[in-house]
């Protein structure tokens, strides 16, 4: 039973891995973190269940960013790390601020569809924290 359990795991969870090395290290999303910050309020979520991950996932896959914003978004309230922990160690950190501005791993900011970014905050507050990993 956890064989398959784990080989369901390995098949729907996002990997990678290079076609071009002779034994490509493959990795697979083990947990993910999101930090919400605005003003006075602060939320943390840990995830480790199969279906919370898949629906911070989609909600990345699915988001696509228009263009690259001039400068940072300052004037906007309110941002979002979601940071996926891979199964290598290796970690990768999307940032949301406000509902229209993204980027990953510290990559210049770029614009989102303000409709699609308002998705974050309600998907956070409707998946609740697994146990802390």
């Amino acid at each position: 039973m956890r064989k398959m359990i784990l080989l369901l795991l390995c098949i729907t969870l996002t990997g990678c891995c290079p076609k071009n090395s002779p034994d490509p290290p493959c990795r697979v999303v083990s947990a993910i973190t999101a930090e919400y910050n605005s003003g006075g309020m602060q939320l943390r979520r840990n995830y480790t269940d199969q279906e919370k991950m898949r629906a911070i996932l989609d909600y990345l896959r699915l988001l696509s960013p228009v263009d690259v914003a001039d400068g940072y978004p300052s004037a906007l309230s309110g941002q979002t790390n979601v940071t996926l922990h891979f199964s290598d160690g290796s970690q990768r950190v999307y940032t949301q601020t406000g509902d229209g501005f993204f980027r990953k791993d510290g990559n210049p900011w770029q614009r989102i569809d303000p409709e699609k970014g308002k998705e974050l905050q309600l998907l956070l507050s409707f998946l609740e924290s697994d146990e802390i990993f």
